[in-house]
Formats: C-alpha cells, sequence, structure tokens
C-alpha cells in the first residue's frame, strides 16, 4: 500500500453514549439489535489507528458533516505522520453534495502517490 485516503472517517469513534441519535438508530437497525450496534460501535474504536499509518494519508471530510466532525477530521490529520487535510467547506457526510470539491483531487492525489515521481 503506497497511499491512504480516509472520507468521513470517524477517529477517534465516539463512544455509543456520545453517538449522535440518528447513528444509534442506524447501527441498531443494520445491526440487528442495540446489544449487537454497541459491541460493532465499540470493535471500530481504533484510538491509536492515524499514528500507525505510514504511508501518505489524505483525509477528506466535510465541514458541516456531524459524524464525523471536522475537528475528529484535524485530530486524524494532527497524529498520522504523513498526512495531509482536505476540509471541503459545506460538505456534508461523505460529501456528497460536493463531490465536485474532492473527488477528482484525491483521485489525482492517490495516483500521484501512487508513482514514484509523479504523474
Amino acid at each position: 500500500v503506497r497511499a491512504v485516503a480516509t472520507v468521513s472517517g470517524p477517529y477517534p469513534m465516539p463512544t455509543w453514549e456520545t453517538l449522535p441519535q440518528f447513528a444509534t438508530d442506524t447501527l441498531t437497525i443494520r445491526c440487528g439489535g442495540a446489544d449487537e450496534a454497541q459491541r460493532v460501535a465499540a470493535a471500530l474504536a481504533y484510538p491509536d489507528l492515524p499514528a500507525s499509518v505510514h504511508q501518505p494519508l489524505l483525509v477528506v471530510a466535510g465541514g458541516a458533516d456531524t459524524l464525523p466532525t471536522p475537528d475528529q477530521a484535524r485530530h486524524v490529520a494532527a497524529t498520522a505522520p504523513r498526512r495531509e487535510l482536505l476540509l471541503v467547506a459545506g460538505g456534508d457526510h461523505l460529501l456528497g453534495n460536493r463531490r465536485w470539491a474532492w473527488l477528482n483531487r484525491t483521485a489525482d492525489w492517490l495516483a500521484d502517490q501512487a508513482t514514484p515521481s509523479g504523474r
């Protein structure tokens, strides 16, 4: 793996008790119950994950996202050794409302990272 891009990655993952209601509702439905949803949410808690990524890391996040928040994206970017942050103003979760502002740029960034001398 030469490079990594994360889009709306919630690190550190909030605890079950601090997740927004829409997130706990969605997880509960998709996991088939609250107990399994809480287990899955706990399994996603990798507090040291960004620091363990030694490849170039592009953190892409929406400025209007509520989960993960822009502060979570900043945290990832601050703790990863080789990182760049692309915070898209007004972007929602997964930046679906601002694809034009990040998707091509992210693809170009990944392509540049994958070739030894750039494109």
